[in-house]
């Protein structure tokens, strides 16, 4: 049985979270398109203190967004939707604005969505990867 900061997993565990994942890293990416933008979602854990959690997904939103902006791509909306022990909160960036909700949840899983115009596919598939690798 495999044990983090939060909870167990075994191999009959359903939790949603990656932490059963062979692959290289420890976070899911799919990318879409839609007319002219480019949908990029994810979803990944973290077993970090609840401030720690915050700091790396602000740190990745942002970078996201500045690494976007470096492309000469343009932000739709970057969000985060994380569940933590007890609380669940969302944080979303568009433009450059970064805003905060608290919800209500269990589990321990980050679940978002990146919409941007202005990119290739390809080009924004490299740069969400990039920034989820440096921060997982």
């Amino acid at each position: 049985m495999k044990q983090n900061d939060n909870h167990e997993h075994d191999e009959h565990c359903h939790c949603g979270c990656n932490a059963h994942s062979n692959k290289e890293h420890d976070y899911e990416i799919n990318i879409t398109t839609h007319e002219m933008s480019v949908i990029c979602t994810y979803k990944f854990c973290i077993y970090k203190s609840k401030p720690e959690t915050e700091r790396i997904i602000y740190a990745i939103i942002e970078s996201i967004g500045q690494e976007t902006k470096q492309a000469k791509g343009h932000i739709g909306h970057i969000k985060a939707i994380v569940k933590s022990e007890g609380e669940r909160y969302r944080v979303s960036l568009t433009d450059e604005i970064i805003n905060k909700q608290l919800l209500e949840s269990e589990g321990n899983t980050i679940e978002g969505v990146a919409i941007v115009f202005g990119l290739k596919k390809e080009r924004f598939q490299q740069i969400v990867d990039k920034i989820l690798s440096k921060y997982l």
